[in-house]
């Protein structure tokens, strides 16, 4: 039974612009798809004891963490899929992919296969001790009450290195919910979590698109930008799992330019 998601990975998928990133369509063998795919009613009944359950089109998701510590997934083929991608050598085959570009993006850190040997599940315990963690985390986006994005132009937590989208989409959902990938045009500021401030200095670039057993990665940094597409009214979940590599042990890895508040701006000038 192969549930590597990158098991038909071709260097031909892969792009460096306008960062690194590739996408794999009909990644998993359709059995295999098929089982996850039926098995996600475990996941969409576990997120209907959130709170948040009922808002419109609000992200929901379990880290593998917790999911391991559930019993209600054990017999779940989805334990064998979260257990090997949060695995050291689903972690050295994905490193290996990025490698190049790693270097360039990330040229203080090294990604050598003794680094990634101090790996492990991103928790509370490992987070501080290990050079790099490992997330595998099923989710959903609620039922669309108001046509609404989930979430605009960002990127991703700055202790994220690679970020990955894995797609189950239901055959009748044509809500929307695409990814969108963007190229800066101009010199980019970022506000909030970590939203660009003005998106007049962004370009649309490429779009993945919300569909069945496809599966994109990119390396995160200050240039990662995507966000999320408008997603009409509808009753079906947006239904993704979230495959991550982070490292916290030396802080965050990059520092988002952030645009200051007019005031601070004057209040700096008088008083420094």
């Amino acid at each position: 039974m192969n549930i590597d998601v990158l098991q038909k990975f071709s260097r031909r998928f892969y792009s460096s612009e306008p960062y690194p990133n590739f996408q794999i369509e009909n990644c998993l063998p359709q059995k295999i798809y098929e089982t996850l795919s039926s098995e996600y009613e475990l996941f969409e009944n576990f997120f209907k004891n959130d709170s948040a359950y009922n808002q419109n089109n609000v992200r929901l998701q379990i880290s593998a963490d917790e999911f391991f510590k559930l019993k209600i997934f054990n017999k779940s083929m989805w334990h064998d899929f979260i257990l090997y991608h949060t695995s050291k050598e689903f972690l050295e085959k994905i490193i290996d992919i990025f490698y190049n570009d790693l270097k360039i993006y990330y040229p203080n850190l090294s990604f050598e296969k003794k680094d990634l040997a101090n790996c492990g599940l991103r928790n509370n315990d490992n987070n501080l001790k290990k050079n790099f963690v490992l997330d595998c985390q099923p989710g959903i986006n609620t039922k669309v009450i108001a046509k609404k994005s989930v979430r605009g132009a960002h990127v991703d937590n700055p202790h994220e290195l690679i970020g990955g989208l894995f797609y189950l989409k239901n055959i009748n959902d044509n809500s929307g919910g695409d990814l969108n990938i963007y190229k800066a045009k101009n010199k980019i500021y970022f506000h909030q979590k970590a939203e660009v401030y003005k998106t007049q200095n962004i370009e649309l670039y490429k779009t993945i698109r919300y569909q069945s057993n496809n599966v994109f990665f990119f390396v995160n940094s200050p240039i990662s930008i995507h966000s999320v597409t408008n997603r009409d009214k509808t009753e079906f979940m947006r239904r993704l799992t979230n495959i991550i590599v982070e490292r916290y042990i030396d802080g965050y890895n990059f520092k988002l330019p952030r645009q200051k508040n007019i005031l601070r701006k004057i209040f700096e000038y008088l008083y420094k």
